[in-house]
């Protein structure tokens, strides 16, 4: 992936044009950053073009976003009251920054995402990702809860997770 300066060097020498009235790196990130609401309409018009809405079977996780390492994030000054402590189960670690929620289609097209504290609860992500879709929705186990399942259900879209190894299959 590259980073910002590489992209403001790729647009200085290719697309100088276009951008005329930004003098330096720091502004065109500025600029590149306010730009997030023409990116979500494109990726949304783009998914519905690819029929992505329409498609029976979805997957929705959530995956962790550090910001520095966990030793030195009393510390950092990096996103002081933006990120927060949490929790990766499948890492089996404790991290500081944020928290990422993705929903793709079955053929791997991006239907919702979006980013909160570390702490936010994957499950009280959800109902926001999953606006437009119906049908099948699959989770991991961070995904149970009976509460998000019914109000999913009321939106026709049936949420199926593992069991954990406590719970009784019916």
């Amino acid at each position: 992936m590259m980073n910002d300066l590489e992209i403001a060097n790729i647009s200085e020498r290719h697309w100088i044009h276009f951008f005329s009235k930004i003098p330096d790196r720091s502004n065109f990130v500025r600029q590149a950053t306010n730009l997030h609401v023409v990116k979500r309409l494109l990726q949304e018009s783009l998914a519905t073009e690819l029929n992505a809405f329409e498609d029976k079977l979805h997957i929705v996780d959530g995956l962790p976003i550090p910001v520095c390492k966990f030793a030195r994030a009393r510390f950092s000054r990096i996103f002081k009251g933006e990120a927060a402590y949490g929790y990766c189960a499948s890492k089996k670690e404790r991290y500081y920054g944020f928290r990422g929620h993705i929903v793709i289609s079955s053929t791997g097209v991006i239907t919702g995402a979006t980013f909160t504290k570390a702490n936010v609860d994957e499950r009280d992500a959800c109902p926001e990702l999953i606006e437009k879709i119906k049908g099948l929705l699959l989770g991991d186990k961070g995904y149970i809860r009976p509460e998000l399942q019914g109000q999913l259900k009321k939106q026709g879209l049936h949420l199926e997770t593992p069991l954990r190894d406590n719970m009784e299959d019916k």
